[in-house]
């Protein structure tokens, strides 16, 4: 637990790992209000003791030099639009950027998906495996993952040496595939597989499975580790 008293309750487990894959993005931290780099002003706009209410707002005086409340509204908006707010930022991470790879000697887990080799019309299972170059103890993930929808078909995705995923199967026509996992207990590495995932292979080729490094995140019980990615592929033959 960390010393601010911040850390992953088993009664947070259901509820911060099914709105991080609903809500498709954000920090599994982030969603269970545990902030890595300083809390969302945001998460607190409902708090009764975040220190502002309406009934303050009410009695703040009108300074008594003919300045109107108007006036104060007009220069407070200005403010905030000038000072607080970026046109290219919005509220809600962009997954499209790009992020220069790790070097799995830099970091602190790798995450690999391995390749197979089956015939079309079969099912295959992709293991996903997590390791580490020290001892690491492992308490949650959240992974994006593309895939050629053309090649291949998804069935599930299931747990494997971890607490079984919840997931986001809303747009696996297009190839995308969102879950993710919380163990409470902590698990260490290495992890073989921390899941699995089933597609049937649909005609022959060669298909790639491959993360989304900015959707995706490793954690302990109070940050986000430096994560290697190593993707996998699928070699179908003719049945």
């Amino acid at each position: 637990m960390r010393e601010d008293g911040c850390s992953i309750d088993g009664k947070l487990r259901s509820h911060f790992t099914r709105r991080a894959v609903l809500l498709g993005s954000g920090s599994l931290f982030a969603l269970s209000g545990c902030l890595r780099d300083g809390e969302d002003p945001s998460s607190r706009e409902n708090d009764p003791d975040n220190g502002s209410n309406d009934s303050d707002a009410e009695s703040t005086p009108t300074p008594d030099d003919g300045t109107t409340q108007d006036d104060m509204d007009n220069d407070t908006n200005d403010s905030k639009t000038s000072d607080n707010y970026d046109d290219d930022e919005t509220d809600e991470p962009d997954d499209s950027k790009e992020m220069d790879p790790v070097d799995p000697e830099d970091a602190d887990v790798t995450v690999a998906i391995s390749d197979e080799k089956v015939r079309s019309g079969e099912e295959v299972s992709l293991q996903i495996s997590l390791t580490s170059h020290e001892h690491s103890v492992i308490f949650g993930y959240q992974f994006e993952i593309q895939f050629d929808a053309d090649l291949l078909t998804f069935l599930g995705v299931e747990g494997g040496e971890f607490a079984s995923p919840v997931v986001n199967e809303a747009h696996v026509d297009n190839g995308e595939l969102r879950f993710n996992a919380i163990d409470t207990s902590g698990q260490s590495t290495p992890i073989e597989p921390v899941a699995r995932i089933i597609f049937t292979a649909e005609h022959p080729g060669k298909a790639t499975v491959s993360f989304v490094p900015s959707a995706s995140e490793v954690v302990d019980d109070h940050r986000a580790f430096e994560v290697a990615y190593q993707d996998g592929t699928v070699d179908i033959d003719p049945s």
